[in-house]
């Protein structure tokens, strides 16, 4: 008689489930980065089949998306905390935000470096969902710099060319 028996995979509700699929692939990510994100390794990490994830996510780029936003998110809500002290004054609006990217979490800098920086030149089939989420990015930043000209080229290169000038100041302070 076998005197382990392998210990059944907890239950959980689909939202907690898909939660933890994220929280599984953050830590890969975080241990390996963006670029060896794979269901094969969510699912070692999670502890849980491939085929659990394929029921939370329809394929390594809806994984990505999920987990990029979800990361995003939680950068975004400590940026947006200035959005209500600085409402009035979008120059120090903008200047409190790019204080705040430079404090980032070292854990978080190479996700968006790698959002800014061509992961999806190493990974084409991250391409699309890359370039989704950097155009919304740079519309955000440029919406709060300038309401009136966020659809502006002009605008959103300047706004390219301050997240790449964080990566280099990260560099620096590194």
């Amino acid at each position: 008689m076998n005197e382990n028996p392998t210990p059944k995979r907890q239950y959980l509700r689909a939202d907690d489930r898909r939660m933890a699929i994220l929280t599984a692939a953050d830590e890969l990510v975080a241990r390996e980065g963006l670029g060896q994100l794979n269901i094969v390794g969510v699912a070692a990490q999670a502890g849980i089949s491939r085929q659990l994830i394929y029921r939370h996510f329809s394929d390594r780029n809806d994984l990505l998306l999920a987990l990029v936003e979800y990361r995003f998110a939680s950068i975004e809500r400590a940026f947006d905390d200035h959005v209500v002290n600085f409402a009035a004054d979008p120059r120090r609006l903008i200047e409190a935000r790019i204080r705040n990217a430079l404090k980032l979490p070292v854990r978080d800098q190479p996700l968006v470096r790698s959002v800014f920086s061509g992961i999806d030149q190493l990974q084409p089939d991250l391409a699309q969902s890359i370039s989704l989420l950097r155009d919304r990015l740079i519309s955000r930043w440029a919406r709060i710099s300038d309401p009136q000209r966020a659809n502006d080229p002009e605008l959103q290169a300047s706004v390219w060319s301050i997240f790449h000038a964080m990566f280099g100041l990260w560099d620096f302070t590194q």
